[in-house]
């Protein structure tokens, strides 16, 4: 039975997601918020100045970060704040930066 996306284990996990994502994306940058457009930029397979769930995923893989697929999406809802499917550069930059 897949666990609930409102289940409190699902709700901690991707708390959890969310805060080391961020950790991991701004070492990368450096601390340096003139970085995330690049970093953005090198997970945007597609070029399509958006991250689909798929580069999401591969994101969160090449940050080494160890997480059940079934996380990823509740993690991807929670970035997309405009619910458009996809996470434009601003969604991003605001969900790192904490704005």
């Amino acid at each position: 039975m897949p666990e609930d996306e409102d289940s409190a284990a699902t709700k901690a996990t991707v708390k959890h997601l969310v805060t080391e994502v961020r950790a991991r994306i701004l070492q990368l940058a450096r601390n340096d918020p003139s970085l995330l457009r690049k970093i953005f930029n090198d997970f945007d397979l597609k070029g399509s100045d958006c991250l689909t769930i798929d580069e999401v995923t591969n994101l969160i893989a090449k940050l080494k970060i160890a997480v059940e697929r079934k996380y990823i999406y509740p993690f991807f809802k929670v970035i997309d704040t405009n619910n458009s499917g996809t996470i434009e550069y601003e969604e991003f930059e605001a969900y790192i930066l904490d704005k």
